[in-house]
């Protein structure tokens, strides 16, 4: 599975918007070696939603999750099946708010210090399927993003293989 670390950035690569190919991906951080997923898209060129993302973590842009939680559940493998919304920037207030809260500046810096995006080309007529069943497999309740559920919902045995390869911690989990 092609991925991204910031933390670990091949010199020579640039992952310029010019090369970007469509497909779907996953983003999140690493706490340790457990990759721990955020955010399941798609997009025509990956590499300009890579540079995207990257940069609206880094502006406060998203919602964050209690990542206490998320690291509890994925690192230390405890049953939690949701992580509480703490900062939603819906306004400016809230984002002027975020600013100053310590606890959130501490979650943007380590997920953007520790930012990682996996990601797999696919052709556009099996990505919302694939988005759905990564979403599914991971839980919306420990992302920020949301996905509607698409009209085939049903997995192909390629599109099961790149589910595999996105998300193996969660492979035992495909039917």
């Amino acid at each position: 599975m092609p991925e991204i670390k910031v933390s670990n950035l091949d010199k020579g690569k640039e992952y310029s918007k010019k090369e970007g190919k469509g497909g779907v991906y996953i983003w999140g951080y690493y706490e340790g070696e457990t990759f721990i997923p955020l955010y399941v898209g798609q997009a025509e060129n990956m590499y300009a939603r890579l540079i995207q993302h990257y940069c609206s973590v880094k502006g406060g842009e998203y919602r964050l999750r209690n990542i206490d939680k998320l690291e509890r559940s994925y690192v230390y493998q405890e049953n939690i099946n949701k992580a509480k919304i703490i900062y939603e920037p819906t306004s400016f207030k809230e984002v002027l708010k975020g600013v100053s809260d310590i606890v959130i500046n501490q979650t943007i810096g380590k997920i953007v210090n520790n930012f990682a995006f996996r990601y797999e080309e696919v052709a556009k007529a099996d990505r919302d399927t694939l988005e759905w069943r990564l979403t599914d497999l991971i839980s919306k309740d420990m992302l920020i993003s949301s996905v509607s559920r698409p009209k085939v919902t049903e997995l192909k045995p390629d599109l099961k293989e790149i589910i595999k390869r996105l998300l193996p911690e969660k492979a035992d989990q495909l039917i």
